[in-house]
């Protein structure tokens, strides 16, 4: 069962009536805090547990807040730190801003200030984990599957029986199961045992036959994808050039569009913008067709995520190329033999249809935003990370595009 990462903070405050009124603030926003009256202590506790989040004060007897600062930098993995403090410090906090404090609490204590604080100091710890864990699988795929030639070769050179004995399965389920050519066959099988025959026509229940024009009109929709699909290989797509802010824009208004499919199961979705806030990035896109292919990608993730679990969806810059990655918590893992599979026509992992969300349940959704990415001169890959945000952790799958910036 999907678990929420763990929120858990380290205080480093001797001043017990602070202390308390942190805790306090803090358990009711369900963070689990950790007290400690003196750097020396606070170390002591970080170096048998790390902690992502620490918020120490300055003036402390034993190790000050300075102290316990410069002993975290030594460490490899350093904790995201906000630094307590009155304004007669803050000088000195714009020092230790240098050395890695990420933000500064001001006394005395303001709930909001203080919880909004929080919240950006730990939605920074994650960003940089995700950031962290996708780098490092990158590294390695960029040696073996993800290189783009190998990955082409590979495809070439794949065993054909294993790959058409996969597409026809799928075809089979597709014309077997699920709303439009299964439902279809089931209810033109019905018509013909319970029709009447009278004189020259054949008289059917209003019931059965609004259930033929809905799936018909699903069939419709099939045919009109595969005319969408043909006229995007057949005439490419007009592209303009926009500034990368504007793109996130984009991105940001189509996660708040679809935040209804989001709450049929509870889920959440971040967006976090790492290394992109340049304004001078450029990327030429089709708007339209770039946000179908994200829709496409979002809705998936809310369909196959499991309840109440948290979607994560990150851009990034690496050398001149621009990342998109959408990360599930997925109720079905997709094996890493199927991350190229699953962009081929008519390839599903999932046997079920899903009336509620309005993606392509019929192994085309994936093959549309394949193409669409293609046309942007990018690409898309699928590849399973692990996220470290709990005790335990768990896998995650992550849809990635790569996009070239323009010159």
């Amino acid at each position: 069962m999907y678990k929420k990462p763990l929120k858990r903070i380290l205080v480093a405050e001797d001043q017990p009536d602070l202390s308390d009124m942190m805790e306090m603030i803090l358990q009711n926003y369900h963070y689990q805090i950790t007290i400690c009256r003196n750097g020396k202590e606070a170390l002591e506790k970080y170096l048998k547990q790390p902690f992502p989040v620490i918020v120490t004060d300055l003036n402390m007897p034993k190790y000050d807040g300075e102290y316990l600062i410069d002993e975290l930098n030594e460490r490899k993995a350093m904790p995201i730190l906000l630094v307590h403090t009155v304004v007669s410090d803050i000088n000195k906090v714009i020092e230790l801003m240098k050395k890695g404090v990420y933000d500064y609490i001001l006394k005395p204590l303001i709930k909001e200030d203080f919880i909004h604080r929080i919240t950006k100091a730990f939605d920074h710890y994650q960003s940089q984990k995700f950031q962290q864990t996708i780098e490092k699988e990158r590294e390695i795929r960029t040696n073996y599957q993800l290189n783009w030639s190998l990955w082409r070769e590979e495809t070439l050179n794949r065993n054909m029986d294993k790959k058409e004995l996969l597409l026809f399965e799928s075809l089979k389920t597709n014309f077997s199961q699920g709303q439009g050519f299964g439902i279809l066959v089931t209810t033109m099988n019905l018509i013909k045992s319970v029709s009447q025959l009278k004189g020259d026509y054949y008289q059917v229940e209003k019931e059965i036959m609004e259930m033929v024009f809905s799936n018909v009109n699903s069939l419709n929709k099939v045919i009109e994808l595969f005319s969408e699909i043909g006229k995007i290989i057949r005439d490419g797509l007009k592209l303009e050039i926009i500034l990368f802010t504007e793109f996130y824009k984009i991105v940001n208004e189509l996660i708040q569009n679809l935040d209804n499919y989001a709450k049929e199961k509870q889920q959440t979705v971040k967006l976090y913008q790492n290394a992109t806030s340049n304004k001078e990035y450029k990327l030429k896109i089709n708007k339209e067709y770039m946000k179908t292919a994200l829709k496409e990608l979002f809705l998936n993730a809310f369909k196959y995520s499991n309840r109440n679990s948290e979607i994560v969806v990150m851009t990034e810059i690496v050398e001149n190329t621009i990342f998109i990655s959408i990360l599930n918590n997925p109720e079905i893992e997709i094996p890493e033999e199927c991350s190229q599979l699953i962009f081929e026509p008519f390839y599903r992992i999932s046997k079920f249809v899903y009336d509620s969300y309005p993606t392509y349940d019929i192994g085309l959704g994936l093959t549309l935003v394949d193409k669409i990415v293609r046309h942007h001169s990018g690409r898309i890959t699928m590849f399973n990370v692990k996220s470290y945000l709990q005790e335990s952790s768990n896998r995650l799958n992550n849809f990635q595009i790569e996009l070239p910036i323009e010159n």
